[in-house]
């Protein structure tokens, strides 16, 4: 009963942002095989000519070109594909940049494409700037990224570029919006960022980093910003979800929920670096070969950790580094954490009584 109400509430908010029935206004094909009646032969042209509110449809073809969607005047651009992954968005030659830029427009929907690099072919220079699938900024709101396939965004392949620079997947900048049923893979930095002050609802995505000799990629990357992720596998990273709180920017803490996600195969499943009252519940976080998951020694506080599965990682399955004695209440176990820990599963556990095999409450530490 409780996944079938959480599939209904997230199909509410994925329709939410769904497009309307309007038929297409701009239509784009790269030769005009399929599409003989298109006005335009680049994505850029046909989002160029749309006007607010209006669909660009994109016919299936591989489109070289970096695609900006930018200000009010494009608020409500619906770009998608007429066939599910049937249209291909690549970076030009010697371009290093978002392949997909959302800036200060709001209610803009990107959906179906694949979006993939490498950029190249040579390795990007100190002024080339950042390497991006998706990018949301300028106080964009209601973006709608849903059902794409981002890959291989990164330097090119080879020992030259050594992962210098590194790509992201998604990144949200300084926008609001939905993650919502993307295949997110390849990348060589992180798959998904959500950095202040951002508020991101990500839901039911695959990101996988893939098998690499030096594993330096996160799968979720969150810093100053608002985030629920719910239903989403992360795999094969070095950190699969790294909750950096407000480490760097201002004092305000921000409202971060990880719920009923898979998180494996990777170094440590999750990672908690100055984060504070965040919710992580329900999740699996198996097979990573060092932690199931981590928090630092100081910084990371009030965070409650309840009903999750850490059982199978290399090292300890749950390891809180903070100094404390939570919870407080009568008659509750008292942990020498600063963390709030509530029926989580784990074998190998420090201290001992925050995770049990059972996910039974341990024994009071005194």
């Amino acid at each position: 009963m409780e996944r079938a109400l959480r599939a209904v509430a997230l199909a509410a908010a994925l329709a939410a942002f769904g497009s309307s029935p309007a038929a297409a206004t701009e239509l784009v094909d790269d030769n005009k095989a399929q599409c003989p009646s298109a006005a335009h032969t680049s994505i850029q042209a046909g989002v160029d000519a749309a006007a607010p509110g209006e669909r660009v449809l994109v016919c299936n073809g591989v489109y070289q070109e970096a695609v900006t969607i930018a200000g009010p005047a494009k608020d409500g651009v619906d770009l998608v594909a007429n066939a599910t992954l049937g249209a291909s968005i690549k970076p030009p030659p010697g371009y290093f940049g978002p392949i997909v830029d959302i800036d200060g427009a709001d209610r803009v929907q990107v959906r179906r494409f694949r979006i993939a690099g490498p950029f190249g072919p040579t390795c990007p220079s100190n002024a080339a700037g950042s390497m991006e699938g998706v990018m949301v900024r300028g106080r964009a709101l209601s973006a709608n990224i849903r059902l794409n396939a981002i890959s291989s965004i990164g330097d090119p392949p080879g020992p030259d570029c050594s992962e210098t620079f590194g790509g992201t997947g998604v990144d949200f900048q300084w926008g609001r919006g939905v993650v919502g049923e993307n295949t997110i893979e390849g990348y060589d930095s992180v798959g998904v960022a959500v950095l202040g002050p951002s508020f991101v609802n990500m839901i039911n995505n695959r990101v996988v980093a893939g098998q690499t000799p030096n594993r330096f990629e996160t799968g979720l990357a969150v810093q100053d910003a608002e985030l629920r992720a719910v239903d989403n596998v992360i795999a094969q990273n070095a950190t699969g979800i790294d909750l950096l709180g407000n480490a760097l920017f201002g004092t305000e803490v921000r409202q971060v929920a990880l719920q009923h996600n898979r998180v494996t195969e990777g170094d440590v499943g999750i990672r908690l670096d100055e984060q504070k009252k965040a919710d992580i519940s329900g999740n699996i976080v198996t097979a990573n070969a060092e932690q199931g998951i981590l928090t630092d020694p100081a910084g990371s506080f009030n965070n409650y950790l309840v009903r999750n599965d850490f059982r199978g990682n290399g090292g300890n399955d749950c390891e809180d580094q903070s100094a404390g004695v939570f919870p407080s209440q009568p008659g509750s176990p008292r942990y020498t954490t600063q963390n709030f820990w509530f029926n989580n599963k784990g074998l190998d556990a420090s201290p001992a009584p925050i995770c049990t095999p059972t996910g039974a409450t341990g024994p009071p530490v005194q």
